[in-house]
């Protein structure tokens, strides 16, 4: 009989526990975030310093479309909408109306500058392979297998099952 277990990240993990990981991770563009799982959608609160535009607020609304994380492959799509604020005075908010973004969104922007592997994005949906990202071919992740259920209440939950553990013959 196979084994499927849940697993759920918190907002206190991802907030608290691993920040000043994920901030060593994303740069010097992101001096502060805060993620919220709520209603079936994850909230993403950013504060970017870019050099041309100053310092920025980015709130992101994400709902998940698409969750592949098996054997064959490690996917993840989402539908966004942004929200880009200046965090500057009157002059900065009239540079980044003049940046308009025209063809596209900040995202759209940010990614075409920094050109990370595995990140795409359209006006609508961000997709990533995180097989790009990530070593994900060795050891127990490569026999995991993970599926998005939800994300409400604090927490982003997944069903797991590891193909290797011998309880799963």
């Amino acid at each position: 009989m196979d084994a499927i277990s849940t697993f759920s990240l918190s907002e206190d993990l991802i907030n608290r526990d691993l920040r000043e990981r994920i901030l060593v991770s994303v740069g010097s563009y992101v001096s502060d975030y805060y993620v919220s799982f709520s209603g079936g959608r994850i909230f993403v609160d950013l504060n970017l310093h870019v050099k041309a535009l100053g310092n920025l607020s980015a709130k992101y609304m994400l709902e998940v479309l698409d969750f592949r994380f098996d054997k064959e492959s490690h996917f993840i799509k989402v539908s966004y909408q942004e929200d880009i604020k200046t965090r500057g005075g009157p002059m900065q908010g009239i540079i980044l109306k003049a940046a308009g973004f025209t063809g596209g969104t900040f995202l759209q922007k940010a990614l075409s500058i920094t050109n990370p592997p595995g990140v795409w994005a359209d006006g609508k949906s961000c997709s990533l392979n995180l097989e790009q990202l990530f070593n994900l071919k060795k050891g127990i992740l490569s026999d995991l297998e993970a599926h998005y259920l939800d994300s409400r209440n604090g927490l982003l939950q997944f069903s797991f099952f590891i193909s290797t553990l011998p309880f799963s013959q």
